[in-house]
């Protein structure tokens, strides 16, 4: 790269993003850009959350001639990056549903005069016939596709205008191609480029995926409403954020909690919120310093807040890349963090919850073995600190309980018993009596169904309890 764009990039770089330097993944992701090789058209780009990915596209946009094109698949991503864009002091429009046919040809017009720097949309949007013809007027620069790991993960289920991209790519004849994600692993690296890049030659740029900052933690559960309760009791740092996998359950451990702890922030967010709904709730919690916020995976993807402390996965994630992404919220300030996993002690298995079970192997190495990278070292987490939980809290007192009085109580006075709510007074004179107050009676009545299931207790004809060694059954599928 010659002097001139050097010293172009760096200034730039002062004036435009108040920084003094780049890291070098940062200018290898720039100069791939601006050198617009032929040969090399296309450029996979794999970096970890909060390392500072937008800056590789933005800045050179600013010195290419001609329009940069970012596909995003959220709203609210489109929108967090507007005011990023727009901060710089350069032209923004976003295309996307909604729109009147006058709007986008006003947009349409700015982006063919050479007055318009950056479009922002989404895959559904330029497979619109009079959008995508309206746009081959245009001299396309750059196109980037952001959190590209969408395009196998949902191209292939429930968003196949993913897979509409390449045709997109073929018809805007963007001089360069870069896609972006945080985190890949191998399998989803080849099935990517051959999904977006269609075997053609591209640059890949992949960074460690290791965040150093951030603690990873395992708390195997019989209750996860419980162990919620423990770390808040245990000075949780916040503001903590809380991964669920469905809206009714963000919604229902939310109102839980604000029961539990009425003097705490407490909220849910999803995607079936209304959009000013959720544009409200990420303002409130992008603003709070002590506030908890239980949510889908729709937050992992939309909002920048940096200084996380904690992120609590309530359900764990579907594969690695998404435990990543989605961990990857906490500390992007560069801050301490820590990530937490409560995990079902009958979650079924998988080799992310194989990495998450045992306790022989650094967590943080477990984890990047998964994406086939190796932990040079451990800042913190749980094995390494000397602390790894093997068993779920609850579970050693149940079964010491039932071979202390096998054949006494049934499941029910089982459960009155040891939480300490109602039941005989006769319960009140047992020395297990209240053994797991705090622990809510009807939960701990499930609890012990579902331990039966597994075949660690064993329940009579007759409805009562006694233990019984053998290994554990098949877990059931745990209920929502």
């Amino acid at each position: 790269m010659d002097e001139r764009l050097a010293e172009e990039i760096n200034l730039l770089l002062e004036t435009r993003f108040n920084l003094k330097k780049l890291y070098p993944y940062q200018e290898l992701v720039i100069y791939n850009i601006l050198e617009q090789r032929k040969e090399y058209r296309y450029q996979l780009v794999i970096l970890p959350t909060g390392s500072g990915k937008s800056i590789c596209f933005q800045l050179p946009a600013l010195l290419l001639e001609g329009l940069t094109i970012i596909v995003y698949p959220l709203l609210s991503l489109m929108h967090d990056q507007e005011r990023r864009i727009g901060a710089l002091g350069t032209s923004v429009k976003l295309l996307k549903g909604g729109q009147s046919f006058e709007e986008r040809q006003r947009i349409f017009k700015l982006a063919k005069e050479g007055n318009l720097k950056f479009i922002l949309t989404n895959p559904e949007t330029l497979q619109i016939p009079t959008v995508l013809e309206s746009l081959k007027g245009c001299k396309v620069a750059l196109m980037v596709i952001d959190e590209a790991h969408a395009v196998v993960q949902w191209g292939e289920s429930f968003r196949p205008s993913y897979l509409g991209l390449p045709p997109i790519i073929e018809c805007l004849k963007p001089q360069q191609v870069t896609a972006f994600t945080a985190t890949a692993s191998p399998l989803i690296i080849e099935r990517l480029t051959e999904l977006l890049f269609r075997g053609d030659k591209f640059h890949l740029v992949r960074g460690n995926p290791d965040r150093p900052n951030i603690s990873y933690r395992v708390y195997p559960t019989l209750s996860k409403l419980h162990t919620i309760n423990l770390l808040l009791a245990n000075a949780l740092p916040l503001p903590a954020l809380f991964f669920c996998a469905t809206r009714k359950r963000c919604e229902l451990f939310a109102q839980k909690i604000k029961e539990i702890h009425p003097s705490l922030d407490v909220a849910f967010y999803h995607a079936g919120m209304e959009s000013s709904e959720r544009k409200n709730r990420e303002q409130w919690f992008f603003q709070q310093e002590e506030a908890l916020l239980f949510s889908t995976s729709a937050y992992g993807l939309g909002v920048d807040k940096p200084n996380i402390r904690s992120v609590i996965h309530v359900d764990l994630s579907a594969d690695i890349e998404s435990y990543l992404q989605e961990s990857g919220r906490a500390g992007r300030d560069g801050e301490l963090a820590e990530a937490i996993i409560l995990l079902d002690y009958w979650q079924e298995t998988s080799p992310l919850v194989e990495a998450c079970r045992q306790t022989g192997q650094c967590r943080r190495e477990a984890l990047l073995n998964l994406m086939e990278f190796e932990s040079e070292s451990c800042s913190s987490c749980d094995v390494c600190d000397g602390n790894p939980i093997d068993h779920p809290l609850g579970l050693r007192e149940i079964k010491r309980f039932v071979k202390r009085y096998p054949l006494c109580y049934n499941m029910r006075q089982s459960a009155q018993l040891l939480t300490g709510e109602g039941g005989r007074p006769l319960l009140k004179g047992n020395p297990f009596y209240a053994l797991l107050a705090g622990w809510p009676m009807e939960e701990l009545y499930t609890i012990l169904k579902r331990l039966v299931d597994l075949g660690e207790i064993r329940e009579s004809r007759k409805g009562l309890l006694y233990p019984r060694l053998k290994p554990l059954g098949e877990p059931p599928s745990p209920p929502l």
